[in-house]
């Protein structure tokens, strides 16, 4: 839902393809961070520009990572539970807990 009415007040629409950003950048080519920073201050700038709107910086990170998706890994899981929550964990699920325990590369 806020990624539709990000793009409405905005007047920016783009295709997420079920990626939205939760966990904020874990490495990565050190290179592209003055891109990601600059394309966040446009964004920013337009956010703040529009009457009556605010948005979280996951709403700014969405929308980047969506017109740029060469510039992101994106690794998708199914819920933050791990196995010591017995009653909801499912061993079924994709926990992002699990990506600290492997090699990323």
């Amino acid at each position: 839902m806020k990624k539709i009415i990000f793009n409405e007040k905005l007047n920016m629409h783009t295709n997420y393809d079920g990626v939205y950003p939760v966990a904020g950048f874990f490495g990565g080519p050190s290179d592209l961070m003055l891109q990601y920073v600059n394309e966040s201050k446009e964004v920013i700038e337009r956010v703040l520009l529009t009457e009556d709107y605010l948005c979280s910086e996951q709403e700014v990170m969405a929308y980047i990572n969506a017109i740029h998706r060469d510039w992101f890994k994106n690794w998708k899981f199914d819920t933050f539970y791990h196995e010591d929550w017995d009653n909801i964990y499912s061993s079924d699920m994709v926990s992002f807990s699990h990506f600290f325990l492997k090699d990323l590369n």
